[in-house]
């Protein structure tokens, strides 16, 4: 019953989109980018990407949150929806259901995170980018997953490396365990030789932001 109220109160008072998010997304991507979207929760940063970009894959593991994201996306012609987690691996997962009161917002994870109150799991379906025949090819990839954040780039080290995934956002958070994911994404990446900054968003979480150079470092080596 709880659902069916959460359900209407959210489709009577749908969420507005942060303008932190609108700011960042407007500065990094483009009308020509086929976005990868890891975590699009109800909907809100994928409405921003729509309007953005040319296309957009948006992966939401929790059946609740998918339900609210496919009424959300319902106009949006650009938007293909996946209700399944993205990770390393196929197969199945647990997604703890948690609320972080500091945000005042949903926190589902696969891997729970610090300050996040979890009273629930529900067993969900999970993928790689990788694994799935994305026709036209991702050339950016949004990853707000809440702490499987380097998992989700593990399954997508083929396209990443390929060098047609132009750029990356990645919102990192800090683990249960007290560890944080922001040095694993930087050195993930770094492999790859993507430029990267960082940016920390209204919240306070920060933010990776790495481009790929308009020249590779095999081609200055070359000239």
């Amino acid at each position: 019953m709880g659902n069916y109220f959460g359900y209407y109160y959210h489709i009577m008072r749908p969420p507005r989109p942060e303008k932190s998010a609108i700011d960042l997304y407007s500065c990094h991507i483009s009308e020509s980018d086929i976005v990868v979207e890891a975590g699009a929760n109800m909907g809100i940063g994928t409405q921003i990407l729509s309007d953005l970009s040319a296309k957009v894959y948006a992966f939401e593991p929790n059946p609740y949150s998918f339900r609210l994201l496919k009424h959300f996306a319902r106009n949006a012609k650009n938007v293909v929806l996946f209700n399944t987690a993205l990770g390393d691996h196929l197969g199945q997962a647990w997604l703890h259901l948690g609320y972080d009161a500091s945000l005042s917002s949903a926190a589902d994870s696969l891997k729970k995170m610090s300050g996040v109150r979890y009273t629930n799991a529900v067993k969900v379906s999970m993928t790689t980018i990788d694994s799935n025949n994305l026709n036209p090819a991702p050339t950016c990839f949004v990853l707000d997953c809440e702490g499987s954040e380097v998992e989700v780039l593990l399954g997508g080290e083929k396209r990443i490396s390929s060098k047609l995934v132009k750029t990356i956002l990645v919102e990192t958070h800090i683990l249960q365990d007290g560890s944080s994911t922001l040095a694993d994404v930087k050195n993930l990446l770094s492999k790859y030789y993507y430029e990267m900054s960082e940016y920390v968003d209204s919240d306070g979480i920060p933010w990776v932001i790495a481009h790929q150079p308009k020249i590779s470092i095999t081609d200055s080596a070359q000239a």
